[in-house]
């Protein structure tokens, strides 16, 4: 059987296939799909993983900086509060609370359960910042 450790060292395959970009950087990656049918942009991040002894260290932020170099109306579903914060950072907001801080944004992320929607840009395909 395969180990966590040798599972993470692996080279990861979109969940998307074909329709499907993976970035790896330090065991840590994020997985774009680049036609979801039924998300709400253009692209969708339906993956994103940090291991914990790499966590804190940025690594999640450069990850996002690269897909977003590359793809230009991105989305995901965050659902914890760390990757809420990579998100925000990045300059990505919910599209009901675009003027909101970073703590409006955690209130509505508990609101909602631990799990809410964050877009770079808007429906016209400005940025948020």
């Amino acid at each position: 059987m395969k180990s966590f450790s040798d599972f993470l060292n692996e080279e990861h395959t979109s969940m998307a296939g074909i329709e499907g970009e993976v970035y790896e950087l330090n065991g840590a990656w994020i997985d774009i799909h680049l036609k979801p049918t039924y998300a709400p942009r253009s692209q969708s991040v339906i993956e994103f993983f940090v291991p914990e002894t790499t966590r804190g260290q940025g690594i999640g932020t450069k990850l996002l900086r690269m897909a977003m170099h590359d793809h230009n109306d991105i989305g995901a579903q965050v659902s914890s509060l760390a990757s809420l914060k990579v998100f925000y950072n990045c300059g990505f907001r919910n599209p009901e609370l675009v003027e909101g801080t970073f703590n409006d944004h955690v209130g509505e992320f508990k609101e909602n359960g631990g799990s809410l929607f964050m877009a770079m840009c808007d429906e016209n395909g400005k940025r948020y910042l």
